[in-house]
């Protein structure tokens, strides 16, 4: 792949000789894994080289993403393509002036501190130190609270609607512990990958992960908190070319000018596409676990993950044309840092009960249909 970059410019011709790669990404996990040995291995090697891996490649091809930056060297190119890291990047850097009024001097002082926050280096020790603490976390969750759940909603008689509800409470705290046990394993995995590129191949990186039990909407959360590097392939192979209004990359000296309504209608074009891409994916991923046997094929694409993700892109577009207006009327009447602080408390908890919502009736099933949860 590196040999093709520097050779062939972005275009259909890089794109074909890349091909070759891209499906061996794909095939050699399904080929040499076997699910029902290691399945957690299994998932994260399918996610990894057949999801962020190719697009990572496919971005490549268009003359997009990280892979393109011209001073990568061999071992750092090979580092940044096939484990699941992100780089540092140089955007992050900036941040907006203070503002005079107090409201608006504290939130942007607020958004100077994560934003240099995320631009710090991901360092080796950070790694490690995540590591350890997401592993201490996953244990929690696994010895302790889901047992703890288990075992106490088995001690509820069915056949009243008490005993109904509790069951739903139940429910939802095993749901919301698998959450945020997925959060520790993903975690601990991409912390682990960030050590080997640190240390083995000196890499700067960014955070995978950014605190996202702390988001304040559906926008905020996929875009600045979770899993930042399948962003990254999304954003660079799918939304990017919408928004461009072309697959590659083409490099003009005068930008191409469009109105308002065309920029609005490829934006919203373009976070549908990758809410969609992202839905297949899991499905593929699901799929490749349980579905290639025919006994299981009934268990497995039921297009729940699919319709979860997708579900996701219209709230982002709402919350952004609502976040729009809400600032423009916020810079005419400014409130005060109390009213910030208490404001995204109370979106971080609206944001939470409702993603926890559509997780429990489109993610989590699949999850207990197919006995992965076990």
């Amino acid at each position: 792949a590196r040999g093709v970059a520097d050779t062939v410019g972005p275009g259909a011709t890089r794109l074909l000789l890349l091909a070759p790669a891209l499906c061996v990404n794909v095939a050699a996990p399904l080929l040499v894994l076997d699910p029902d040995a290691e399945p957690l291995f299994t998932a994260i090697a399918i996610a990894n080289f057949a999801w962020w891996t190719n697009f990572k490649l496919i971005a490549l091809a268009a003359g997009r993403g990280q892979l393109t930056q011209p001073a990568l060297s061999p071992p750092t190119f090979l580092a940044l393509a096939a484990l699941p890291v992100k780089f540092a990047d140089e955007r992050d850097e900036r941040v907006p002036r203070l503002g005079d009024s107090d409201r608006t001097a504290f939130v942007e002082k607020k958004t100077k501190t994560k934003r240099a926050r995320r631009a710090d280096p991901h360092t080796a020790r950070d790694a490690c130190v995540g590591f350890a603490c997401k592993l201490a976390l996953l244990s929690w969750c696994v010895s302790f609270a889901l047992p703890a759940l288990e075992s106490a909603s088995h001690h509820e008689d069915g056949g009243t609607n008490q005993t109904e509800r509790r069951l739903n409470t139940y429910l939802y705290a095993k749901n919301a512990t698998y959450a945020v046990a997925l959060y520790a394993c993903l975690g601990a995995l991409f912390d682990l990958g960030a050590v080997v590129a640190a240390v083995a191949f000196g890499a700067t990186l960014a955070r995978h992960f950014d605190l996202p039990f702390l988001a304040t909407s559906f926008g905020d959360f996929w875009g600045a908190r979770w899993n930042l590097v399948a962003g990254a392939s999304l954003r660079d192979a799918v939304y990017a070319p919408i928004k461009e209004g072309r697959f590659f990359r083409v490099r003009k000296k005068t930008a191409e000018v469009l109105d308002a309504k065309t920029i609005k209608s490829r934006r919203v074009v373009g976070v549908f596409a990758c809410f969609a891409v992202s839905g297949a994916m899991h499905e593929f991923v699901l799929w490749a676990l349980v579905g290639r046997s025919s006994e299981s094929q009934s268990n497995a694409i039921g297009w729940e993950w699919f319709a979860f993700f997708l579900s996701q892109a219209p709230l982002v577009s709402l919350e952004y044309a609502a976040r729009k207006k809400k600032t423009a009327r916020e810079k005419k009447n400014p409130r005060g840092a109390v009213y910030f602080v208490a404001r995204r408390a109370a979106q971080n908890g609206a944001f939470l009960v409702a993603q926890l919502a559509l997780a429990n009736a489109l993610f989590f099933p699949p999850v207990a249909r197919s006995a992965l949860d076990a």
